[in-house]
């Protein structure tokens, strides 16, 4: 991780290396520290890893940390590892995981079909997790992800219903609050119940935040635009204070 964070080329050089440690956890903590980098080069390890690597957790490693370069490739390689089968769909989960890393709303229907009733634990609350994440990248399909979220919240799996709700809570929209706010009072799972809140709070907590800086920014403006009032008015007043010290200013100066 640490090499990871210097960025440099020796540190890639270490990186690759770690790629090659006879432990599966070595290589497991060289493709995390790989996705750091953001480059192509970085990338293209990493979807050599995928295709090379034996043990399933290197390469769900390697899955997320691939989203995480934001490289164009990534997608489509979150979209085969969906489709692989592995020990407890560790891989298939680290490719939903990574939708949200990857922060690209093309991956919607990917998340949403695994969101879908009956697919694996780690497919589907991963899944519900990158659908909250992603709303703020949905644009024009932003109501679709919401929407879909609160019908979880009334999912047949309490599973399914704690992960949505704390998925809501990255939705900044009053309507995923009400949503929310119902499911405190609906919901017979005391511990769901308690997951609502939680996430209802966190919510209001990030729209205060987003308030706050829009009104912080407004007020900026409004001092700006004071600033230049006054500039004016201050140019003006020199302009007046030079014209009075000309010959009729100087005349008069000298009757009194």
């Amino acid at each position: 991780a640490a090499l990871g964070e210097i960025r440099s080329d020796a540190a890639v050089a270490a990186v690759r290396a770690g790629l090659a440690d006879r432990h599966p956890k070595g290589r497991r903590a060289a493709a995390r520290a790989l996705g750091r980098f953001r480059t192509p080069a970085a990338a293209a390890l990493l979807a050599g890893v995928i295709r090379r690597e034996r043990s399933d957790f290197v390469v769900a490693e390697a899955v997320r940390a691939l989203a995480r370069t934001r490289q164009p490739e990534a997608l489509a390689a979150l979209q085969r590892a969906a489709k692989r089968t592995s020990f407890r769909e560790v891989i298939a989960g680290a490719a939903m995981e990574g939708l949200a890393e990857l922060r690209d709303a093309r991956g919607l229907p990917l998340a949403e079909q695994g969101s879908a009733y009956r697919r694996p634990f780690a497919v589907r609350t991963a899944a519900i997790q990158s659908l909250g994440r992603l709303w703020e990248h949905a644009d024009k399909r932003a109501d679709d992800v919401r929407e879909r979220l609160e019908d979880l919240l009334r999912d047949p799996d309490h599973a399914a219903r704690r992960f949505a709700a704390g998925a809501l809570g990255h939705v900044l929209d009053d309507r995923a609050a009400a949503a929310l706010q119902r499911h405190t009072e609906s919901e017979p799972i005391g511990i769901l119940r308690k997951g609502s809140r939680d996430a209802l709070r966190r919510l209001r907590e990030r729209r205060g935040e987003k308030g706050a800086v829009g009104k912080l920014s407004t007020e900026i403006e409004q001092l700006k635009d004071e600033n230049k009032t006054l500039k004016n008015r201050l140019s003006a007043l020199e302009a007046r204070v030079e014209g009075g010290a000309g010959p009729k200013g100087k005349a008069a100066r000298r009757r009194r």
